[in-house]
């Protein structure tokens, strides 16, 4: 029995490194305990008389920014502020995937009397059982296995339980605003779909209408919904010009109120200018000049080369850059195999099809092409530690199909292009021009893919091919 409680903890406790490890290799932006303890740092570093603290989840951080840095909604603020003259600083706190328990921990963290802009209640309600983060001497540590069996359990939708902890959140949170005398605003989701701290705000002196100002500026149809000018390829977070359209809002709220030190003198245009539009392409420009001449690993830079696309596409319609877009992806897929590309055109599709706004979209996709974006993720689904196929099995029923059998492809070692890999075309039945990506390898990197740096495992992967 001892030998067998051993062998049981020994198997989890490998599996728990993996999973750690898997995360690790997919978060570009750093594990929760890193983001803590940086924004005791930030915090520690700043001149709480002159500062501003943003709070929140990705939408606060930046998430469908082409670079978080540069664009995100504390960024473009802090450029406004500095243009009027403002001596006061920003700093980003906010983390992607948090929800209103951690967003909690970072306003203890604060100092009295700290200036707090806070959007929070987006996450809470797929992720309300978050006690797979564990303090571990003084550390944060997420036991993914944890998370995951808490997910399988709870399951992802909201109850009346979740409800009930939304209100003990507010309480929780308005006790901490007063203890510590915080000088609190409530900022609100730009998409027009209410956090679950809403009602809670709504209505409030300390209430930045963010959807409101945006619809009745003419950025957002009658039904709410922000144009899709302004949407990352997620249709769920802004890019660059839907953060800086929130970054006018925000401020010229702050100017009319005539709050931290700004007046109605400072109030800007609430628009998107021509000089925009070319940030945006220089932006683009930009990106592919990196990946083609970075050192950096290049898997790592697509995601932000293909917001930059996404966003030049949205505003412009340019089909050439669409073309791009498509490509980044393709290569992204097929050679890099990550299946974030083709998760987010699911998302995608699945928005339109649920929302009369999107009807209409060019971009939607057939169900063949549905479900061969399907078909990639059964076999690249190790890439990620999401259940996409039970998701899209229940999102797409009648479309998707698992009548296809096909072999472990987890030791595949990217960059491979798959279109040089045998098995997987036979196995998916995909014809070699869809997954044809070595012409656009050379446009993006400047030259041609080398064979003789393909690690050994992959060609006994895909059956000496």
């Amino acid at each position: 029995m001892k030998k067998i409680i051993i062998v049981v903890l020994v198997g989890l406790l490998l599996v728990e490194g993996g999973l750690q490890l898997l995360a690790r290799r997919l978060n570009p932006y750093g594990s929760y305990a890193e983001f803590f303890e940086m924004s005791k740092s930030r915090i520690r570093g700043s001149d709480p008389s002159q500062t501003i603290f943003f709070v929140g989840d990705s939408t606060i951080f930046g998430g469908g920014a082409s670079d978080e840095k540069l664009f995100s909604l504390p960024a473009q603020f802090q450029n406004l502020l500095k243009r009027a003259g403002s001596v006061f600083k920003v700093q980003n706190l906010g983390y992607p995937g948090t929800t209103g328990k951690e967003h909690l921990e970072v306003l203890r963290l604060l100092p009295d009397k700290a200036k707090v802009v806070m959007r929070t209640g987006i996450n809470d309600s797929w992720k309300r059982h978050d006690s797979y983060k564990i303090r571990v001497f003084g550390q944060y540590v997420e036991f993914r296995l944890l998370k995951l069996a808490m997910i399988l359990w709870y399951g992802w939708n909201r109850d009346a339980n979740a409800e009930s902890a939304t209100a003990g959140y507010n309480d929780e949170l308005q006790f901490l605003a007063t203890q510590k005398r915080l000088d609190l605003y409530f900022v609100d989701y730009f998409l027009g779909e209410k956090t679950f701290m809403n009602s809670y705000f709504e209505g409030a002196s300390n209430f930045i209408p963010l959807a409101k100002i945006l619809l009745d500026a003419g950025f957002s149809d009658p039904g709410g919904f922000i144009s899709r000018r302004f949407l990352s390829f997620d249709l769920v977070h802004a890019n660059d010009l839907g953060y800086r359209l929130q970054a006018q809002a925000v401020f010229n709220w702050f100017a009319q109120q005539e709050k931290i030190g700004l007046e109605e003198e400072d109030i800007v245009e609430l628009a998107v200018d021509d000089n925009a539009l070319q940030e945006l392409r220089s932006n683009l420009k930009q990106w592919l000049s990196r990946l083609k001449n970075t050192k950096e690993s290049p898997g790592d830079l697509f995601p932000f080369v293909m917001k930059a696309a996404w966003q030049v596409y949205a505003v412009t319609g340019d089909q050439e850059v669409y073309d791009l877009y498509e490509a980044l992806g393709k290569v992204y897929v097929f050679a890099f195999h990550s299946i974030y590309p083709i998760t987010y055109v699911l998302n995608r599709q699945d928005t339109m099809i649920t929302s009369d706004h999107y009807e209409a979209d060019e971009t939607r996709l057939s169900s063949e092409d549905i479900n061969s974006g399907f078909q990639i993720i059964r076999v690249l689904r190790h890439r990620s530690t999401h259940d996409y196929v039970t998701e899209y099995l229940e999102k797409f029923a009648g479309i998707v199909k698992m009548d296809r059998v096909y072999s472990d492809y987890t030791a595949l070692d990217p960059p491979f292009p798959l279109e040089l890999c045998k098995k997987f075309l036979m196995e998916t039945g995909f014809p070699k021009e869809r997954v044809k990506i070595l012409k656009s390898w050379k446009t993006f990197f400047g030259k041609e893919f080398d064979l003789g740096q393909v690690a050994p495992k992959n060609w006994e992967v895909c059956g000496g091919s």
